[in-house]
C-alpha cells in the first residue's frame, strides 16, 4: 500500500519510544553523576586549584620581570655592537664578546617566553577547572534528587506503555493490513484481466476476417475460460467495483482500529454498577472479577460504585474492597449522579484516563472525558464480557442461585 497505516503509526510510536529512551538515559546519567559526586572532594580540589592559580600568577609575573630585564640589557648592548660590514669588527675581541653576550641574552629571552606561554596555558586550564568545580558544586547543591528519581520512574512507565502500545498496534493491525494487501493484489490481477479483455475486444473490432475473429475468441477463451471479451469485461468491471468497495471498508476498519490501538491509556475508571448487569439481570461482581485481572496487567484501575451496590450484594465497603481490591481501587459514593460525577472527574484529572461504561453521560457533556470521546463501551453476553476497544474478552460464570434484580 502507498500509505501503510501499520508502518505510519508504528513509526510515530517509535519516535516517542526513542525520545523516552533518550530522556531515560539522560536522567540515569544525571542521577549517577549526583551519586558519584563528593562535594567535600570538590571543595578540596577547588581550594588547591585556586592556590595553584595564585602561584602560577606569581610565577608569570616573575617571568615578565626577567623578560623585561633581559630586553633592557639587549637594548643596552645594541649601540656598542659594530656593523659586520666593517671587517675590523669581525675579529675584535670586544666585538666578539658583545655578539656572544647578545646571542646568549636572546636564547635566554626565548626560553623565558616559552616558559611564560606554558605557565599561561597552565593558568588558563586551572582557572577553567575552578569554573567547572564551581559549576559542579552549584549544580550539586541545587540538584533535586527526589524529583529526578520521580521523573525517571514516570519516564520508565511511559516507555513501558509506549512499547506495549506499539506491540498492541502491530498485533491488532497486522492481520487487517494483510487483508488490505490481499485485496490490493486481487484488484491488480482483475485490472490486468480487464486490460487484457479490452485488448481482445479492440482486436476484434479491427479483425478483417471471420477466421481472425475466431482465433481471438479462442485466445480469450484459453485465458479466461470465456471466449467473449465483452462478457469478461462486464464480469471484471463488476468484480473490480466490489473489490474497491471492500478495500475502502477494510481501509476504514484499519484506520478505526489503528486510532484506538494507538491511544495511550494509563488509567481505566470503571462505572462499577454499570458492569453488574447482563441484559437487565443483576450478575453481581462476576463480570468485574473476571475482567479486572486482565485490565490491571496494563492499566491503573479505579472502580466507582453508587451506594446501592451494598444493598444489592448484601455487603459493605470492606467486603467490596476484599473482592476487588487486589486489582483495583474501589470507591463508593452516595448516589448514581454522584457516581457519574466522580467517574468523570477522575477521568478529567488525567488526559490518559478513560471511562469504561455504557452510560452516555448526557448530563455531563462539559466533562473533558465526554467531549474528548474517552468513553469505552463494553458488552456482556452469555457469560462473556467484551471490551472491543481494548481487544479484551473475559469469561465468567453466573453465581449459583443468583437472582435477577434491578
Amino acid at each position: 500500500m502507498d500509505d501503510n497505516p501499520l508502518i505510519r503509526i508504528c513509526a510515530d510510536i517509535q519516535k516517542e519510544i526513542d525520545r523516552l529512551w533518550q530522556r531515560e538515559k539522560q536522567l540515569t546519567d544525571e542521577l549517577q553523576w549526583y551519586r558519584s559526586t563528593k562535594p567535600a572532594a570538590l571543595v578540596d580540589d577547588q581550594q588547591k586549584s585556586e592556590a595553584a592559580a595564585e602561584q602560577l600568577q606569581l610565577e608569570i609575573q616573575a617571568l615578565d620581570h626577567e623578560i623585561q630585564e633581559n630586553n633592557a640589557r639587549l637594548d643596552e648592548l645594541a649601540p656598542a655592537i659594530g656593523t659586520l660590514f666593517n671587517p675590523f669588527n669581525w675579529f675584535a675581541k670586544e666585538q666578539v664578546a658583545l655578539r656572544r653576550e647578545r646571542r646568549q641574552l636572546r636564547e635566554i629571552g626565548h626560553q623565558k617566553d616559552t616558559q611564560r606561554q606554558l605557565k599561561t596555558r597552565e593558568l588558563e586550564t586551572t582557572r577553567a577547572r575552578i569554573v567547572q568545580i564551581t559549576t559542579d558544586l552549584q549544580r550539586y547543591h541545587t540538584f533535586d534528587f527526589a524529583e529526578r528519581q520521580r521523573e525517571l520512574l514516570q519516564v520508565k512507565d511511559k516507555l513501558h506503555h509506549a512499547i506495549d502500545r506499539k506491540r498492541r498496534v502491530e498485533e491488532v493491525l497486522t492481520p487487517l493490513v494483510s487483508e488490505m494487501q490481499t485485496l490490493e493484489e486481487r484488484k491488480r490481477r482483475v485490472e490486468a484481466d480487464l486490460k487484457a479483455a479490452q485488448d481482445f475486444e479492440q482486436r476484434l473490432s479491427h479483425a478483417r476476417s471471420s477466421s481472425e475473429r475466431a482465433r481471438i475468441h479462442e485466445q480469450c477463451g484459453n485465458r479466461f475460460g470465456e471466449s467473449s471479451p465483452r462478457t469478461v469485461i462486464f464480469e471484471r468491471q463488476k468484480e473490480l467495483r466490489q473489490l474497491e468497495r471492500d478495500y475502502e471498508k477494510a481501509k476504514r476498519r484499519v484506520e478505526d482500529v489503528a486510532a484506538k490501538a494507538a491511544r495511550r491509556i494509563d488509567t481505566i475508571v470503571i462505572d462499577g454498577n454499570n458492569l453488574c448487569y447482563e441484559r437487565g439481570a443483576f450478575i453481581g461482581l462476576n463480570a468485574l472479577e473476571a475482567l479486572l485481572p486482565l485490565l490491571s496487567q496494563t492499566y491503573s484501575v479505579v472502580v466507582v460504585f453508587d451506594s446501592a451496590i451494598r444493598r444489592l450484594l448484601s455487603t459493605d465497603n470492606a467486603g467490596l474492597q476484599k473482592r476487588l481490591g487486589a486489582h483495583a481501587k474501589v470507591h463508593i459514593v452516595a448516589s448514581k449522579r454522584q457516581a457519574d460525577e466522580t467517574i468523570l472527574s477522575l477521568a478529567d484529572a488525567n488526559e490518559f484516563a478513560y471511562v469504561l461504561s455504557n452510560d452516555r453521560f448526557g448530563d455531563f457533556n462539559e466533562k473533558s472525558a465526554v467531549k474528548g470521546g474517552r468513553i469505552i463501551r463494553h458488552e456482556i453476553v452469555e457469560g462473556n464480557i467484551f471490551v472491543h476497544d481494548l481487544q479484551l474478552k473475559a469469561t465468567y460464570r453466573h453465581a449459583a442461585g443468583q437472582e435477577a434484580r434491578r
